[in-house]
């Protein structure tokens, strides 16, 4: 690169590091900012470090890495998701013949750069917004998920010249497939299922605004939509090598990539307009009279001040508006009240508040979320046996020790409920840092840092299963999945296991501002209504409030900002699909997959050490 450029580059990117930061420290909220911000920081690495950047490469990767966040929601140009590898896969086949050319004890070229510049530019162009609730850990959140992407990429790489071994032709097709799929979605299945988990950009997510086109989610799941993503990038890529590498045309390999683009959506458009009818005769079967709070609390600097009575109030009002005697469900968002503590509901005022308000209407039954604790010993002399290993400790005066766990919670009030004896819903997927310090047994020593930075050290407490609240009539049974809870399928899938009839999530997305985050999430409550088959009614504290029918529609969403009620008949449907059945069975054989290439390949290169 040209000194000039370079530097020219260089005090560019730094001007607008300050501009944003300048304009950040101004703000008690920063919307958008974030994004110029991180990605000027990104680039400003890159310009430093450029001579250990093939520049060819460097540019193939970053048109990736823009190609896939363009591809994702809130973008309407989500057919570019089939597209998106397709430059990475470019780099890693030149790499790939570069490295067969170099002779033993040369210098071979690394893919990993390369992919994490795809990968960040991805992770920050689609979440930088997580950012806005806490600027070092988001970052660190965008810049982890770019590495462990980039490290299943180049695990997919060093896998791919194994196989191909001393040849100079590339992998075949289907196995070149395998190998990608296997790994992209084996790592896709491990984010869900670990403490570390942030599966925001899991490819099938990105389905999450064209409900239409994946009908079928209901026998795969996301992970339909992330094989079917990596099928056509694949296939595409072929093509472009035969006409860029080789000039050659793939009539063959083109009309199969026509037909696996179009037959998924020739089949979901088919099973989309079966249940525009059955949607509309299982609503006049068994249905329920919901109504959807959205009382509209800013979180960083209002929701947490404002005094309870007055949120009290403007609750209650904003229910009266919509609720009848015709009402079944009153829905409240994630943490509406302090409910501390579990040991006694009743001496709350606020639990008798909400319990004299819902005798006014016999049938009524109000969920809502609830931040929460349980003591399970005051004033201790010694640590009671058995206690969960999220307990916390606090030390009185004289010595003694309380102690108790904290709950980010759900519950039900209605007629037949005594204030004492509240069932309560524990948040089960908890969000890595701010509800869970991941693997603490081995990150003790990152405990300060994390109080620092807002994070929980203690982590909150959990429940082994999912659990669905029951109707006072015993007719009716919902599931609650609590924010985070509901970008996991295989995690909602329980709730349905468990007899819900339909699936409320209670949320509270203005951590992130009037950015995409809250409306990805609230676009991904129309994948699980497919996956399910269950209605999704969403109660936001202020973000999109809304009811989502049975093949993913979108019925009366709430703009951000106001307060609002909502009042919708939804269906209470009893059918079981084929993945509330069996799950992500498409990521169990992935696993499979990628653990016999893995054996493989350790196989292999132990074998050419000891050569």
């Amino acid at each position: 690169m040209n000194r000039n450029i370079k530097f020219g580059g260089i005090v560019i990117f730094l001007l607008t590091l300050t501009f944003c930061g300048y304009n950040m420290s101004l703000r008690p909220l920063w919307s958008w900012w974030t994004l110029p911000l991180l990605l000027a920081f990104w680039a400003l690495i890159v310009f430093v470090f450029e001579k250990k950047y093939n520049k060819r490469w460097l540019l193939l990767s970053t048109l990736s890495g823009v190609g896939l966040t363009l591809g994702f929601p809130i973008s309407p140009l989500t057919a570019l998701m089939f597209v998106g590898f397709v430059p990475l896969l470019m780099v890693e086949k030149e790499i790939s013949a570069q490295n067969a050319l170099t002779t033993e004890g040369g210098k071979k070229h690394g893919i990993l750069k390369y992919a994490f510049n795809a990968f960040i530019i991805w992770n920050i162009g689609s979440t930088f917004w997580v950012g806005n609730a806490g600027l070092i850990a988001g970052s660190m959140a965008n810049y982890l998920n770019a590495l462990f992407m980039a490290w299943t990429f180049m695990a997919f790489h060093k896998t791919a010249e194994i196989l191909r071994g001393d040849k100079k032709a590339p992998l075949p097709g289907f196995q070149y497939a395998l190998v990608l799929i296997a790994y992209w979605l084996a790592w896709e299945f491990l984010h869900l299922n670990w403490e570390l988990s942030w599966p925001w950009l899991v490819l099938g997510n990105a389905f999450a605004q064209k409900p239409e086109w994946v009908q079928w989610y209901e026998y795969t799941g996301v992970f339909g939509g992330s094989l079917w993503i990596l099928i056509l990038n694949v296939l595409v890529f072929k093509i472009a090598s035969k006409a860029i590498y080789e000039k050659q045309r793939a009539t063959r390999l083109t009309w199969m990539a026509l037909l696996i683009l179009a037959m998924p959506i020739a089949l979901s458009k088919w099973i989309y307009d079966q249940w525009a009818e059955k949607c509309v005769s299982k609503r006049a079967e068994k249905y329920a009279e919901v109504v959807a709070v959205q009382p509209n609390y800013e979180p960083h600097y209002e929701k947490f001040d404002v005094p309870t009575p007055v949120q009290m109030q403007k609750f209650l009002r904003l229910s009266m508006q919509k609720v009848d005697s015709t009402t079944d469900y009153l829905i409240f968002p994630e943490t509406s009240f302090d409910f501390h503590n579990v040991n006694n509901f009743a001496s709350r005022s606020e639990v008798q508040e909400l319990q004299n308000f819902v005798h006014q209407y016999p049938k009524l039954n109000l969920i809502l979320g609830i931040d929460a604790l349980r003591v399970y010993a005051e004033f201790a002399t010694q640590k009671p046996s058995g206690l969960p290993q999220t307990v916390r400790e606090f030390y009185n005066q004289g010595g003694s020790i309380t102690y108790w766990e904290n709950y980010n919670a759900a519950t039900q009030i209605n007629a037949h409920t005594e204030g004492g004896h509240l069932e309560i819903y524990k948040k089960s997927k908890l969000v890595p840092g701010p509800e869970i310090l991941p693997y603490g047994f081995l990150f003790g020593w990152a405990k300060p840092l994390f109080r620092q930075f807002g994070g929980t050290v203690g982590g909150l407490g959990m429940q082994s299963e999912r659990t669905a609240f029951k109707s006072q009539d015993g007719t009716k049974k919902v599931g609650t999945a609590i924010c985070y809870e509901s970008i996991y399928g295989d995690f909602c899938r329980g709730y349905v296991q468990a007899g819900a009839q339909a699936l409320f999530v209670l949320t509270n997305d203005g951590w992130w501002d009037n950015t995409p985050g809250y409306q990805q999430h609230q676009k991904f409550a129309s994948l699980r209504a497919i996956e399910l088959r269950r209605e999704v009614v969403r109660s936001a504290n202020t973000g999109t409030s809304c009811f989502v029918n049975l093949r993913g529609d979108v019925e009366q969403p709430t703009a951000y900002g106001i307060d609002a009620a909502i009042k919708q008949r939804i269906v209470l449907n009893d059918d079981i699909t084929f993945y509330v059945r069996y799950g992500d069975w498409i990521a169990w054989l992935a696993v499979g997959s990628a653990l016999s290439l893995l054996v493989y390949w350790l196989f292999v290169s132990v074998k050419r050490r000891f050569q």
